[in-house]
This record gives structure tokens, C-alpha cells and sequence, in this order.
């Protein structure tokens, strides 16, 4: 089973996944690109939808709530997230407001349903990882049944090691590169099956069900990887042969290029400026997403 999906830009779409492709029991996602003026709009229906602009400004009208100016950086490497939660039956319009607008999404049967409404970066909780080699940054955007997660990953760097499968959750990971010849190499591990494969720029990886991944970023640049999930539990476990690389990396250094990116790129808001303080911490392997 082939758990990469290239890069295929046809006019405004970057990518497009399916339940049903791959293993993939119930989630969709979407990568779109639209210029100034140009609209996206559609209605929800049974599902949970979640998008997070990946570069430039949008309005974002529902039928419930209407959200303007919505975004400020100009791709994933030039800032903080903004995003937006979606609630079932609800519809809704993206409106680009600059020519460089950019959003992926994903959505999947709700079970809880998601309150509509606006994530802005001071809402993001950031992460570092920082265990020598094995150092990332993880930014939380989106958390419940279905999550948005960013993570950063320096060159030459692993991330998600040892592997840990989530026992009821299924993912996408849109793949970008801060260089256009970077790359990342992947690790898949499923029932009985391994792939070891390469993504570039605008690749997607599918993570199915019960499945171990892990990657690495190539020496030439920045990997980041854009997690879109639906979970219907939290059970997981990390791949079993690993199990001593705890007691080797744990004092390791952390990487001083971390982070990759902070609230400190956003521009100070007219209010509660108390509340731009990043959520920055050294978590365990045990917390990534």
C-alpha cells in the first residue's frame, strides 16, 4: 500500500485526500491555494471541518459567526498559525484576501461536535522537543477528536522517535520544505509491512490506523509537517526495539536552532498582551502531539 501521495498542483488544488485511499477509514484533507478575490465555500453536513491558513490573509464567513482578516504570515516558515474550527451543518466561505493565501483542511464524522471559531497564534501552545539529534518543535493548533498540529524539524534532525502508533487514530502530514530541494525520509510501520520512503514539497503522508512513524529531515533545510488527525481514543505505544535510546540521549543537548518559529514574529495585539506569552516548554517524547 503506498502511504505517499505527491505533490499533483492542478489550478488551485495542492492536494486532496479521500477516506477510503490508502487505509484511510474517515478522514479527508484538503491543500488549497487561491488568489486575491477567489472563494472556497461549503457546508459541513455530519462533520467536523478544521483549517489552518498556511500563508496570507482570508475573510472566513459561516452561517454562524464571520471572521475578518484572518492570517498574517506569508508561508509556514515566516510565522505562527491561525486557524479555524468548523461546527457540523454550518456553512462557510474563504475569501482570499492577498495572492498568496494558502489553507489546508481536513474533516471527518463528528462525534463530539467542534464549536465554530477562530484560532489565533497566542492560542497555539508550542512545544519543544529538544533531545539532542532527536529535536523538534511541535505547535499544537487544533486539539480533540480532530487535531491540527505543526511540527518543525531541523535540518539532519529525527522527529516521532522512537515510532509511537496511535491504536484509533489516523492522520495526513502535508509536507513542505523551507528550500525547494529539500527533503524529508520517512518511516512506516504497519502490520508486517515497513516502507521507508522520501517526501518533497507539498507531499502528503498517509499514517493509517495502528501504524509506528517516524522522520528525518535532510541536511539541506527545515522540514515542516503539517499533522491533520481524527482520534477516537488516546490509547498508543511506542515501537518496542527502541526502548534504550531513553537512557542514551537523556542528557543530551538541546538544538540551539530551536525554535523554528515563536510568537515573538507576530506583531504585538492592542490587548491582553499578557496573553502573547508563548507556551514554550522541554516536553518527553510521550507529549508530542
Amino acid at each position: 500500500m503506498d502511504h505517499l501521495l505527491l505533490a499533483n498542483e492542478t489550478g488551485n488544488l495542492i492536494q486532496r485526500v479521500a477516506a477510503g485511499q490508502a487505509d484511510l477509514t474517515r478522514l479527508n484533507g484538503i491543500a488549497m491555494a487561491l488568489t486575491t478575490g477567489k472563494k472556497f465555500a461549503l457546508t459541513t453536513g455530519q462533520y467536523n471541518y478544521a483549517a489552518v491558513i498556511l500563508g496570507g490573509v482570508a475573510d472566513i464567513r459561516t452561517s454562524a459567526e464571520t471572521f475578518l482578516d484572518v492570517g498574517r504570515r506569508t508561508d509556514v516558515f515566516a510565522g505562527m498559525p491561525y486557524a479555524v474550527t468548523i461546527a457540523p451543518n454550518t456553512e462557510f466561505e474563504i475569501e482570499a484576501l492577498s495572492d498568496d493565501f494558502q489553507f489546508a483542511a481536513c474533516w471527518a464524522t463528528a462525534v463530539q461536535p467542534v464549536q465554530t471559531r477562530v484560532i489565533r497564534p497566542r492560542d497555539v501552545n508550542v512545544h519543544l522537543h529538544a533531545v539532542g539529534r532527536i529535536s523538534y518543535q511541535v505547535n499544537r493548533v487544533v486539539q480533540g477528536e480532530l487535531s491540527l498540529w505543526e511540527t518543525y524539524i531541523p535540518s539532519t534532525n529525527w522527529a516521532f522517535f522512537p515510532p509511537i502508533r496511535y491504536q484509533d487514530s489516523e492522520a495526513l502530514l502535508l509536507m513542505k520544505q523551507d528550500r525547494a530541494t529539500g527533503f524529508a525520509l520517512h518511516q512506516l510501520r504497519t502490520d508486517g509491512h515497513e516502507e521507508t520512503f522520501t517526501s518533497r514539497h507539498n507531499d502528503v503522508v498517509i499514517v493509517p490506523c495502528g501504524a509506528y512513524h517516524s522522520l528525518v529531515s535532510s541536511p539541506i533545510g527545515v522540514t515542516y509537517a503539517l499533522g491533520m488527525s481524527h482520534s477516537l481514543s488516546a490509547t498508543r505505544d511506542a515501537y518496542p526495539d527502541y526502548g534504550w535510546y531513553r537512557h542514551v540521549y537523556a542528557h543530551a543537548a538541546p538544538d540551539p536552532r530551536l525554535p523554528i518559529v515563536d510568537i515573538g514574529m507576530e506583531p504585538i495585539e492592542p490587548a491582553n498582551h499578557d496573553d502573547l506569552t508563548p507556551h514554550d516548554d522541554l516536553t518527553s517524547h510521550d507529549d508530542l502531539k
